[in-house]
């Protein structure tokens, strides 16, 4: 029997509502009986949704449902268009969202409904430790490292995934170099009580006191700063292609993507600074500089920006060359995209850090026609 592995899982999820019609339930019936892989996908679909895994993963991110039912509209009024006129009830739209709930470590819902594909990366595996380069030269891993550290300029104290310090010499002896790999984070109290919260591979130079008449670090990739205030000692945060001045503020700064600086401003007041201009931002919008294109200004979802806290990623109608950057930075391994035509594919999602990277793969294999297998400790996706 011929079909449409769309039309089917739309008729699977209305099945699981109750709002399937009488005719499309027998040929629904037949299709599970006569066919292996429609009665694996039904098996599967009926296994997930016995799982907590939806509650888990959306524990910590309140509001995460009002995106959610977002996607569910915009897709059931896609697989609407596509089949012949009919009432798609508010509980079958119901019966999409637990669908799209309910994987958890990384359910991603396609959105193209031309075609089912995976996504892909590149990447190289870091070595998972986290690293701090003194400014003297002497690496320490803080990842072996032991609870306090004693050195001749400052006392660390390394522990609960945060390092702080208590400064020995009441001057600037040089910038520091802590960095954090793919896969982890970290979190920094500097000396000034500043907090910064890092994500993975992300490194940040700081020194362990600061002198004269301004408090400067430095910072590549993703983090959360809730800046101390200081107003007689602006707070700088050198970026790639720009810095940013505070007093005291919280925000976070994204400088993942070669020349693209994000700055979203949660509370307080910042400036961004570039090409000898500056912009200011106020709670609640996002700075963005790119090169050439210069600065734009936009309003952002705090829940979504700031996810990556809770070790959640979030993402919504995100082309394959968007996700392929961030399987590398959280599961620190090579993928290898063995179809390079799905690139242009666009998904909506999210991916659990503190899940393994297999539990995406069965997710995404059960619920696509994607299909993955591992050639030394390549990904390879098809």
């Amino acid at each position: 029997m011929q079909y449409d592995l769309e039309h089917v899982r739309m008729m699977m999820m209305e099945k699981i509502a109750g709002t399937l019609e009488e005719s499309e339930d027998k040929v629904l019936q037949q299709l599970v009986r006569d066919d292996d892989t429609i009665a694996g996908l039904w098996e599967k679909l009926q296994a997930r949704l016995a799982e907590p895994a939806a509650a888990e993963v959306m524990k910590g991110i309140p509001g995460r449902q009002e995106k959610v039912w977002a996607q569910v509209d915009r897709r059931v009024a896609v697989a609407k268009a596509m089949r012949p006129a009919r009432s798609f009830t508010f509980a079958g739209i119901a019966a999409a969202a637990c669908f799209l709930l309910l994987a958890a470590g990384g359910f991603f819902y396609y959105q193209s409904v031309h075609r089912k594909a995976p996504l892909a990366s590149t990447g190289s595996p870091f070595k998972k430790s986290i690293q701090l380069q003194l400014a003297g030269g002497h690496p320490i891993d803080l990842s072996a490292a032991g609870s306090t550290i004693t050195l001749q300029e400052a006392q660390l104290k390394n522990a609960n995934k945060t390092l702080s310090f208590q400064t020995l010499e009441d001057k600037s002896t040089g910038l520091n170099t802590l960095t954090v790999p793919v896969g982890m984070d970290y979190k920094i109290v500097l000396a000034d009580s500043t907090e910064v919260w890092m994500n993975s591979a992300t490194v940040l130079q700081f020194p362990f006191a600061f002198g004269g008449n301004t408090r400067e670090i430095s910072l590549s990739g993703e983090a959360y700063l809730k800046v101390a205030a200081n107003a007689a000692k602006p707070f700088i945060v050198h970026l790639p292609h720009a810095a940013v001045q505070v007093l005291g503020t919280t925000f976070n700064v994204n400088s993942y993507d070669s020349g693209i600086v994000r700055v979203s401003l949660v509370s307080g007041a910042v400036k961004l600074k570039s090409d000898n201009k500056e912009w200011e931002i106020r709670p609640g919008m996002e700075g963005v500089y790119s090169a050439p294109a210069g600065f734009s200004l936009h309003s952002f979802d705090e829940k979504d920006v700031l996810s990556w806290m809770h070790g959640i990623h979030v993402f919504y109608n995100a082309s394959v060359q968007e996700i392929s950057k961030i399987l590398p930075r959280w599961y620190g391994i090579d993928v290898v995209l063995d179809n390079s035509n799905i690139s242009r594919e666009r998904f909506s999602g999210f991916i659990d850090r503190t899940k393994p990277i297999q539990d995406f793969l069965e997710n995404l294999k059960s619920t696509n026609s994607a299909d993955y297998y591992f050639k030394g400790e390549t990904l390879h996706l098809k």
